[in-house]
């Protein structure tokens, strides 16, 4: 025993002290829709209604605090990618502990969690996906927490309710493995309970927990004047536009993709084996739960980080495999089917990891500007010459608005092609409310051609301009000034 507590501690110290190399020697980066969403918060603007916003706000909202104490400092928001990663596999190794008496599940799993959690990320970058992936996991461990019980304390079913609620609130790529979760506990309690009356009171409880954060965000902003922007911007439009914000058209990582999903491949023949009724329930579910990740990291907009919201509950896969059973010879396939994929998995990554650690200590934020960037040179011309009153539009880099100080004309605040459709919209917000600067980068402006082929996006922009004389440029930026 001692021996085993031993190894165990000594064991997470190295997968600890692993993830926090990596975290200090990969470059840093602010995720510019919560870091420069919450910054325009706090000057007085509202999400949707003010500046457009195309996921749900708690991911957002849940930093906003410790942006506000630090003065929205560049370098405090990665630190919450590094906390979400060690709490992830925190609440990996307990639910490793409810349903075995191995570890070799939970190290298999950390491994897999660790290695693909920095890659998916592409930097040391806070996001949604993350988040959810972390509230997800906590879920999963009370579900399992629930099947072993006789009867699910209402406080838990309200947690769980709130839970799910906070989880689809963060993002909308949670969406289908939500209502996988919510079909779930409704099918444990029909199970559990025989009485219809008990029954009914349960769901309840449980539709409360789910409702009353949604509809917390609606009374805030139907107070706010904003709800219609609201539903607008995170519904229709993300079904109707967002598709169009994929950073490499008709272009999928596929042995990114097949690697991911090894896990519950492998699980699925644990499950078709002797190990069928092992687990049962919550093994099951699980299966269910990582097939319900597809659509979102798929076939929905994609973007490595789409990865994040599932990658927890794909991780676990290797705890109910490498669950020790009756039948040792097929306990040893799977663990050498175990080896193999997280052999792969080192040396197929190795190379990005190679690539992205030759960055020296100290830790490099890539969103800091430096004393000779050519952006730090346009923001001294724009504090010059403007004043706090005046209101720009930035085609490039948003989270200049918070380094200049200075807050966007309208709601059109980030020049993303699909932020701009439909057109005829936007035309009419930007006649309403005319940007007294336009600052742009050219460089970002040529992206508009050659990653995004919105060549309309840039027409416009152009004929915006029309009204404009140029007052300031560089070897890459331009400031134009109204007439």
């Amino acid at each position: 025993m001692l021996k085993s507590k031993f190894f165990l501690f000594g064991g997470s110290i190295l997968l600890f002290l692993t993830n926090l190399i990596v975290f200090l020697r990969l470059p840093h980066v602010v995720w510019i829709p919560s870091f420069v969403g919450t910054w325009l918060t706090s000057k007085g603007l509202i999400y949707y209604r003010d500046f457009i916003q195309t996921h749900f706000p708690l991911s957002h909202l849940v930093v906003y605090p410790f942006l506000k104490l630090f003065n929205w400092n560049l370098e405090v928001e990665p630190f919450f990618s590094f906390f979400i990663l060690i709490l992830t596999l925190i609440f990996i190794y307990l639910i490793n502990r409810s349903v075995s008496l191995s570890r070799k599940g939970f190290w298999v799993s950390g491994i897999f969690f660790s290695t693909l959690y920095w890659y998916f990320s592409t930097w040391v970058q806070y996001s949604q996906e993350a988040l959810i992936g972390l509230v997800l996991t906590i879920v999963f461990l009370l579900l399992i927490k629930a099947c072993s019980n006789r009867t699910i304390p209402k406080n838990k079913l309200f947690f769980i309710g709130l839970l799910l609620s906070f989880a689809q609130l963060s993002g909308q790529v949670a969406s289908p493995t939500v209502i996988v979760f919510i079909i779930s506990i409704l099918f444990m309690l029909k199970i559990k309970l025989s009485g219809k009356k008990e029954f009914l009171n349960n769901i309840f409880i449980f539709a409360l927990g789910i409702l009353l954060p949604l509809m917390a965000i609606c009374v805030y902003f139907l107070i706010k004047g904003a709800l219609g922007d609201f539903y607008y911007w995170n519904i229709p439009y993300y079904l109707i536009y967002s598709k169009l914000s994929q950073a490499r058209p008709g272009i999928l990582p596929i042995k990114d993709i097949v690697l991911f999903y090894l896990p519950p491949l492998i699980l699925i023949f644990s499950l078709l084996t002797a190990k069928w009724k092992i687990g049962g329930f919550p093994k099951k579910i699980l299966l269910i739960l990582c097939i319900s990740t597809i659509p979102s990291v798929i076939f929905s907009v994609f973007h490595p980080h789409h990865f994040l919201f599932g990658l927890p509950l794909i991780s676990l896969s290797w705890v109910y495999i490498l669950r020790d059973g009756r039948n040792k010879r097929l306990d040893n396939i799977f663990l050498l089917s175990a080896i193999f994929v997280t052999g792969y998995l080192l040396y197929s990554k190795y190379f990005w990891y190679q690539d992205k650690l030759k960055f020296a200590s100290p830790t490099i934020n890539l969103s800091r500007v430096t004393e000779n960037d050519t952006q730090s040179e346009t923001i001294a011309w724009l504090n010059k010459n403007s004043t706090l009153s005046d209101r720009i539009i930035v085609v490039g880099d948003p989270v200049l608005y918070y380094r200049a100080d200075r807050l966007p004309a309208n709601k059109y605040f980030s020049v993303l092609p699909w932020h701009y459709l439909p057109l005829d919209q936007t035309a009419v917000e930007f006649t309403n409310k005319r940007p007294n600067f336009w600052v742009i980068d050219n460089l970002y402006k040529k992206r508009l051609i050659t990653s995004w082929k919105s060549p309309e996006i840039l027409k416009f922009i152009e004929n915006q301009l029309l009204n404009y004389k140029i007052v300031y440029k560089n070897t890459e930026w331009e400031i134009w000034k109204k007439i």
